[in-house]
């Protein structure tokens, strides 16, 4: 008994490690794809914008926004999911009345759960409001990022996540499942850090704002 409980709290930490790279690197993925992408596709008005905006903050990283998705992916993915996926295999047996439910019933049970249950309620205003407030805004900035982004994020995710989680749920063991949607994560991530991200730069005034509606930090 305590050689397992170990072996487990063992593995949700390697896991958090691993999602905790993952989340960073997707993030810095991201940011340098922003910085190629929007200046080739601004407009002139919005180029002077950009260029002000530039000048005033540092030309390297956000290391803060970085920071902030790689202790989300740790602590959530690798941690929280670690008890949230285990929950659906249940949910299919008690669906399969108390029978061994077969891999594929599984694997649609435990991906409508997760795309129409746990990533509307659960994953996507933690994510948000997270991220948010650890980067510096206040409770007021994180909503309206919530809000303005909330559909967009969740039909994406329905798009990439739907097909794949259902191989995962359906084929990969237990215990690897976490790798395996890190990975993916890893695309994702990407992904919705650009979604989460993108109003910040086609904003007229990016800076006037910022300091409107992030608290001092």
């Amino acid at each position: 008994m305590a050689a397992a409980t170990f072996y487990w709290y063992h593995r949700v930490a390697r896991d958090i490690c691993f999602t905790f790279m993952v989340g960073g690197a997707a993030d810095l993925v991201c940011q340098e794809f922003e910085k190629r992408l929007l200046p080739s596709c601004s407009p002139p008005e919005s180029k002077q914008i950009l260029q002000e905006s530039e000048r005033e903050t540092s030309a390297s990283f956000d290391i803060r926004r970085t920071f902030s998705f790689s202790v989300f992916t740790g602590l959530y993915i690798g941690g929280a999911c670690n008890a949230i996926y285990k929950i659906y295999p249940h949910v299919a047996r008690m669906i399969s009345k108390g029978r061994k439910p077969s891999d594929r019933t599984v694997g649609l049970v435990s991906t409508l759960l997760d795309n129409f249950v746990h990533v509307p309620t659960l994953y996507l205003p933690i994510f948000y409001i997270s991220t948010n407030l650890m980067q510096g805004a206040n409770a007021e900035f994180a909503k309206e990022s919530l809000a303005n982004n909330y559909f967009t994020s969740l039909v994406s995710c329905w798009g990439f996540w739907i097909p794949v989680q259902f191989l995962i749920f359906s084929a990969v063991p237990s215990v690897h499942r976490v790798k395996c949607v890190a990975t993916g994560d890893f695309l994702w991530n990407v992904a919705l850090s650009y979604i989460s991200h993108r109003e910040a730069e086609t904003e007229e005034e990016p800076m006037k704002r910022r300091q409107s509606l992030y608290a001092a930090s």
